[in-house]
C-alpha cells in the first residue's frame, strides 16, 4: 500500500510521503528521473543534511528536532525534499506535526490553498521550511523554562536531582545544536542554486529562514553558556559541602584523639599508674578530659575551623 498524499492546484503539485519504504521508492523513481542514492537517502537511517541540485530538481534534506515527552530527549527528525519546476515532494517519518497540519491545512482549506500554491513552488517551500522553524521556538521556550527551574533549585538539598536535571539539559542543548548545526549552510546554498527564481523577492525570503536559523544558534549558545555555568556552580557547590564534612570530621578525630590517648594511658594497669588506686581516680580522669575537649572545641571554633 502507498502512503502518499497529492495536491493538485494549476500551477503546481505537492506529493506529501508520510511514510517511506521500497514501494514509495519504486513509485517516485517510476514517474520522476530522480538519482536512485537521493531516493535511497529517503530510507532509514538518518541522514546528515545537504543539497544536491541537478538540471531537473533540486534535492535537499534537512533534520528538525522534535520533544519526546517519554525519554525527556531532543530529538531529530529527517525531512527530504525533491523541488521541481511545477512539484514538491516532501518525505518524512510522520513524527513531526507541522508538516502534517499545513498539508491538511492545504487540502481541506481553498483559501490556504489558494494563498500558499497559486504562485510558485519556492513560494510553498518558503512557507513550510518558515513554518518548521518556527516550530523550533516553542521548544527553545521549553528549555529556557527548563534552566530557571533548575537555577531556582540549584542550592537545594536534592543535589542528585539537581544533577540529573542539569545533565538533562545538557544533552538537549547539544542535541539540538546538533540539528540545527548545518541549516545556515544548506539554506545558504539552496539560496545560491537554481532552484529558486532569480527574483530579489524570493532571496530576500529565503534569507529571512537564514536569520532565524542565526538566532536559534545564538539563542542555543547562550543557553550552552548558562547550563554550563550552572554546572560550574553546582560542582563548586558541592565541593564545599564536602569540604565542609571533612573539616568537621578531621576537627572530630582531632580532638577524639588526646582523649583515646588518654583513656588508653590509663586503663594500662601498672603498680605505678597515676590514680589507678585513688577512690575519686575514674572522676579525675573523666573531668580532665571533658576539660581538654571542651578546650579544644572552644580553640577550633575561635579559629573558625568548625
Amino acid at each position: 500500500m502507498l502512503h502518499a498524499n497529492i495536491i493538485k492546484t494549476k500551477k503546481m503539485r505537492w506529493i506529501d510521503v508520510p511514510r517511506f519504504g521500497n514501494a514509495e521508492l519504486e513509485m517516485l523513481a517510476e514517474e520522476f528521473s530522480f538519482h536512485p542514492l537521493d531516493l535511497k537517502a529517503c530510507l532509514p537511517p538518518i541522514q546528515r543534511p545537504k543539497i544536491a541540485t541537478y538540471p531537473e530538481y533540486t534535492f535537499l534534506i534537512l533534520q528538525f528536532p522534535i520533544y519526546n515527552r517519554e525519554t525527556r530527549r531532543i530529538e531529530p527528525v529527517e525531512m527530504d525534499f525533491f523541488i521541481g519546476v511545477n512539484y514538491l515532494i516532501t518525505v518524512h517519518d510522520s513524527r513531526h506535526p507541522t508538516i502534517m497540519e499545513f498539508f491538511d491545512q492545504c487540502h481541506r482549506d481553498l483559501q490556504a490553498r489558494t494563498n500558499h500554491m497559486s504562485e510558485s513552488v519556492p513560494s510553498l517551500l518558503y512557507e513550510l521550511l518558515n513554518r518548521l522553524l518556527l516550530s523550533t521556538y516553542p521548544m527553545l521556550n521549553h528549555v529556557s523554562l527548563d534552566i530557571d527551574a533548575v537555577e531556582g533549585n540549584i542550592l537545594s538539598d536534592d543535589q542528585k536531582e539537581v544533577i540529573s536535571e542539569i545533565l538533562i539539559l545538557k544533552r538537549n542543548i547539544v542535541n539540538f545544536r546538533k540539528i540545527m548545526q548545518a541549516h545556515k549552510y544548506v539554506i545558504q546554498k539552496l539560496i545560491e542554486s537554481n532552484a529558486l527564481p532569480a527574483s530579489h523577492k524570493f532571496r530576500a525570503y529565503f534569507e529571512g529562514l537564514v536569520d532565524h536559523t542565526k538566532e536559534i544558534w545564538d539563542t542555543l549558545a547562550n543557553y550552552q553558556d548558562t547550563v554550563n555555568a550552572m554546572h560550574d556552580a553546582h560542582a563548586s557547590l558541592i565541593n564545599t559541602r564536602s569540604n565542609q564534612a571533612m573539616r568537621v570530621l578531621t576537627a572530630f578525630a582531632v580532638i577524639v584523639f588526646p582523649l583515646t590517648l588518654i583513656a588508653a594511658i590509663f586503663s594500662m594497669r601498672t603498680e605505678y599508674t597515676p590514680l589507678a588506686r585513688h577512690p575519686s581516680g575514674f572522676w579525675y580522669i573523666i573531668s580532665g578530659m571533658a576539660l581538654l575537649g571542651i578546650f579544644m572545641l572552644v580553640f577550633f571554633k575561635r579559629r573558625r575551623w568548625l
